[in-house]
């Protein structure tokens, strides 16, 4: 097999595909370079064989914006599984072993054992003892691109065909482990992952456009809170003044001491002081005692002292300050936002965070949720925003998994009747406490209605719906109802709601039995392999196992609906999707950019092909998927239609007339 490389000039903000400078292939022994004046030739060849990279996602893309005629052969090479990645081989592997960001080796040179995630370097360290050499130009090749491979340094020369050498010789040593280990089924998830990681590469590189004037807003609110936050922090002994550091700075040692003196050991531990816990290093009232105890938004409004409440919104409004500064200037630059994604964690989800290499970034599958930051993002000018998200998705995927498992599933049965498995459930907890009994037809009434006693009763069935599955107990989940939910329960009440929950749907019993059993065989741990793609997850506790089920199975059926939108997208000129780009992937929901005059064919198909490709999953279970228009992105978003029925781009109440006129004139 060979591998190969690229090296670029670096990239930029609007350019995560910069221009090429030379192509480098290997089979582990011989190496070639092309210069990039040469090299379309080569790219064609080499994107016919199979091969193997290291971040392949990043050389595809430069390829591609290279040599234009190249995209069509990725697409096709991604689709037939052609293409390898080490890095992503290396996660597999680390996941099915449990020791995903685990690993530590002593290096060469080194005076203690050091991490080794998931860089090229990372992985020669841990298969041949040594990070790769550094070379002077490995940032330089920016410079050389106008220059003759004759006229190149030397070092130069070697760094970039090293980089092919070394992932041909390193794949072939990682298959050589997973076979020594017996675990090539760790491998057999790869192309799937490959496909994903490449679609949201792309999308990185599109990126989205953000709207200064909003950027302005929230600045502005953000800027007009803390002065009266300060005042009250500085009197509680939370925020000091520093004119060295030109503001005031808070003091997390007494928010924390704080925060234990209010909620004592009914706290959260923070990571580290789980891990200090699990070593038992400490005991868990300890831990909290000496500051490892979490003092986020829940946490602040659960204390119920005011002053955390205020500590938390400054905090957040000091850090969400810092980050729309570049923000700011990218969008008076007109410079698109990107975020950087990671493929794969644990589960098979995916997360998404600020590039470390461009300054126009920050993290999106998550925004911050200070008032009208989603408002932010919007459209280029004569486009819209298609969203379109899957409805109760990771319930879909629960209720394969447990038919799959058991040959039975009531929420299977629920979903399939094309019922709200929430307001089923909620009239069940209705019942029970007032004695209310309603027919399924009736509470559904209740809720399109917007009663408030079913909402409420609907809000608590959704915190049991996703809650429960992944193993929680009755005191974590009363932590978790309030923290996700809003839900506040009292110890005897959570302890209904998950007897009311199991009776509602029996076959939960035999997941949890059967999970058990696996974890108690295991000694407390135990290795789960995930329906449909056969990936593997090592050493998971009970709540691991039980929630890496159906998680990894939406992660995976989203992801492989993101990369067919992307490919019909980019790909497929009879589909009502090209020429549409993909913006953003948050986990069950796609988000698109469409020019007007296509946008409501376009939100249609998406439905389509998002449902057709998510069924492959879950052949059992009715999977549902719904799009709407809107001008910016906003949670308040909803399908908007015209008086011929045509659907429109949603815009906020206060919105301008302007984008309306603007579709008006489009369609």
């Amino acid at each position: 097999m060979l591998a190969a490389d690229t090296e670029t000039a670096l990239m930029a903000p609007a350019l995560l595909a910069p221009p090429l400078a030379c192509i480098t292939y290997s089979d582990g022994e011989q190496d070639n370079i092309v210069h990039w004046s040469e090299g379309e030739k080569t790219a064609v060849w080499l994107l016919e064989q199979e091969l193997t990279t290291a971040n392949g996602s990043y050389d595809l893309a430069v390829l591609w914006a290279q040599y234009p005629e190249t995209r069509d052969r990725i697409f096709e090479g991604l689709v037939n599984g052609q293409y390898h990645d080490v890095l992503i081989r290396q996660k597999l592997m680390d996941i099915g072993a449990g020791c995903y960001r685990k690993v530590f080796r002593r290096i060469a040179g080194a005076e203690k054992a050091t991490p080794l995630r998931y860089s090229l370097s990372d992985l020669h360290a841990r298969y041949f003892g040594s990070h790769m050499e550094k070379d002077e130009w490995r940032l330089r090749y920016g410079e050389l691109r106008e220059l003759p491979l004759s006229a190149w340094p030397e070092g130069a020369i070697r760094y970039a065909t090293y980089d092919a050498v070394a992932t041909a010789r390193i794949h072939d040593l990682e298959t050589e482990a997973a076979i020594k280990q017996g675990k090539t089924h760790n491998l057999h998830d790869e192309a799937a992952q490959m496909r994903a990681a490449f679609a949201l590469s792309v999308a990185s590189c599109w990126g989205i456009r953000c709207d200064v004037k909003q950027v302005e807003k929230v600045i502005t609110l953000i800027d007009s809170e803390q002065p009266t936050l300060a005042k009250t922090l500085l009197n509680a002994f939370l925020v000091r003044w520093e004119k060295s550091k030109d503001g005031y700075v808070r003091n997390e040692k007494n928010a924390k001491a704080m925060m234990f003196k209010a909620v004592g050991d009914s706290g959260e531990l923070t990571k580290t002081g789980y891990e200090k816990v699990k070593k038992r290093e400490m005991t868990k009232a300890q831990a909290l005692a000496a500051g490892y105890i979490k003092i986020d938004e829940e946490w602040c409004e659960a204390s119920g002292d005011p002053n955390l409440v205020s500590y938390y919104h400054f905090r957040q409004n000091q850090l969400l300050r810092a980050k729309l500064g570049n923000i700011h200037l990218a969008a008076k630059a007109g410079l698109p936002i990107q975020t950087s994604y990671e493929v794969l964690m644990e589960t098979g989800r995916t997360s998404s965070s600020a590039s470390k290499l461009i300054w126009n970034s920050m993290a999106l599958q998550n925004p911050p949720r200070k008032g009208g930051m989603r408002e932010c993002f919007l459209a280029r000018p004569g486009c819209t925003l298609i969203a379109c998200d899957y409805g109760q998705a990771e319930l879909v995927s629960l209720a394969q998994v447990t038919y799959a498992a058991f040959g039975y599933s009531k929420m299977r049965d629920l979903l399939n009747a094309k019922m709200d498995i929430h307001v089923d459930f909620g009239k069940e907890v209705m019942a029970t406490r007032k004695g209310v009994k309603l027919s399924y037809e009736d509470a559904w009434a209740l809720h399109k209605k917007k009663d408030k006693e079913m909402k409420d009763f609907r809000q608590l069935a959704k915190a049991a719906d996703f809650g429960f599955p992944g193993g929680l107990g009755w005191a974590s989940f009363q932590s978790y109802a309030r923290k996700a939910w809003g839900v506040e329960l009292t110890a005897e009440e959570s302890k209904q709601l998950k007897s009311y929950w199991l009776r509602h749907f029996p076959e939960m019993r035999l997941y949890f039995k059967w999970i058990s059993d696996l974890v108690e065989a295991g000694k407390g741990l135990t290795d789960i392999q995930q329906y449909m793609s056969g990936r593997w997850r090592g050493r998971c506790f009970y709540t691991q196992a039980a929630n890496t089920l159906f998680q990894g199975l939406t992660a995976d059926a989203a992801k492989a609906a993101f990369f067919e939108v992307s490919r019909l997208c980019y790909t497929v000129k009879s589909s009502d999707l090209y020429g549409c780009r993909p913006l953003l992937f948050v986990h069950d929901e796609i988000i698109t950019e469409a020019r007007l005059e296509q946008a409501a064919a376009a939100a249609k198909e998406m439905e389509r092909v998002m449902i057709e490709v998510y069924r492959q999953y879950t052949p059992d279970v009715r999977i549902t998927a719904d799009a709407h228009l809107m001008q910016c992105w906003s949670k308040d978003a909803e399908a908007t239609f015209d008086e011929r029925g045509k659907m429109i781009p949603w815009e906020p109440p206060e919105a301008e007339d302007e984008r309306a006129e603007e579709w008006l004139v489009a369609a």
